[in-house]
């Protein structure tokens, strides 16, 4: 969240995810996780582009209800792609 402009999450992260291999890998720290859920690909929907809530900040690309509640998946591609160009950006303003 930090990274993305949208404020510092309260306490310590106590989660990692890890995405990509090698020099493309990255690591996301997260403070909660709710669940894992394995859902078939036909329960998964599109987000509408540009909607309310989650799915307006634009990693969010898809949606799946699990247990009567509708959840947000998030893209990691574009996700990571955010998180890279920011850090490009940080680092020329630094140099």
């Amino acid at each position: 969240a930090l990274l993305l402009g949208l404020g510092r999450a309260p306490g310590a992260p106590r989660w990692l995810a890890l995405s990509g291999r090698g020099d493309r890998a990255v690591g996301l720290a997260f403070g909660g996780f709710d669940a894992y859920e394995r859902v078939p690909a036909a329960a998964i929907e599109a987000a509408a582009p540009g909607g309310q809530g989650e799915a307006g900040r634009g990693h969010v690309t898809e949606l799946v209800r699990v247990a009567g509640v509708l959840r947000s998946v998030i893209g990691l591609d574009g996700l990571v792609a955010a998180l890279r160009a920011r850090s490009a950006r940080g680092d020329e303003e630094e140099g």
